[in-house]
């Protein structure tokens, strides 16, 4: 795509926010079709599992609600000034965080698996990337459960602390559900704690828009 081309939809993009309200942008057809074709490129080339470096805002899913994205613009910085990580449906990693869109697997044995991934590809109904979009937490279960949403399994905290105990990490953020508070923490039996000192046998935070600094 023309990169004077792409910098003048942004420009165009951006300008839309006005005071509490966003306009509409009119974009054609074949500026939709360009934008979604190097996305997709964009995507493609990057790998399953990507390895990020802090300072990084994280944030949950958008949805398509582009005045929602100006706001977190607006509250964590514009890029290229601030870095930011999207849960959509794709696992991410952030040097001891792992991130994802949906949960665990009883199936994920190694984070090679998830580098493995082959792209494009339909979500099956079952199996590991299955269960990475749509996998839920339980604080009220031990192991693994079934999902009321028909799919997938639930976890409870016992599970957390096994697999980052295997892995070596120190936390699991992920979006995929609405919480009343904005963000909730599934804890094991050790208590509560912050985000900043989060230890490896301690907490899965699902968060809308996180800072990891």
């Amino acid at each position: 795509m023309d990169e004077n081309l792409l910098d003048d939809i942004i420009r165009r993009l951006i300008s839309a926010k006005n005071g509490r309200t966003t306009k509409q942008v009119q974009l054609t057809e074949s500026e939709i079709r360009q934008l979604c074709a190097s996305s997709k490129e964009v995507f493609l080339s990057q790998p399953n599992l990507l390895e990020l470096e802090a300072p990084i805002k994280i944030c949950g899913d958008v949805h398509g609600q582009f005045s929602d994205l100006l706001r977190l613009f607006e509250y964590g910085g514009y890029p290229p000034e601030a870095n930011y990580l999207f849960l959509g449906d794709y696992v991410d990693r952030d040097e001891k965080i792992l991130c994802m869109h949906g949960g665990l697997s009883p199936d994920l044995k190694n984070l090679d698996q998830i580098r493995n991934i082959s792209r494009p590809t339909d979500v099956p109904d079952q199996g590991l990337l299955c269960d990475l979009l749509w996998s839920d937490p339980d604080k009220e279960l031990d192991g693994w459960g079934e999902n009321d949403r028909g799919v997938s399994f639930t976890f409870g905290a016992d599970k957390v602390v096994e697999f980052l105990g295997k892995h070596d990490l120190d936390l699991i953020c992920r979006a995929h559900q609405v919480v009343e508070e904005g963000s909730s923490k599934l804890l094991t039996r050790k208590g509560r704690v912050d985000l900043e000192t989060a230890r490896k046998d301690q907490e899965l935070h699902p968060i809308r828009v996180g800072r990891v600094d």
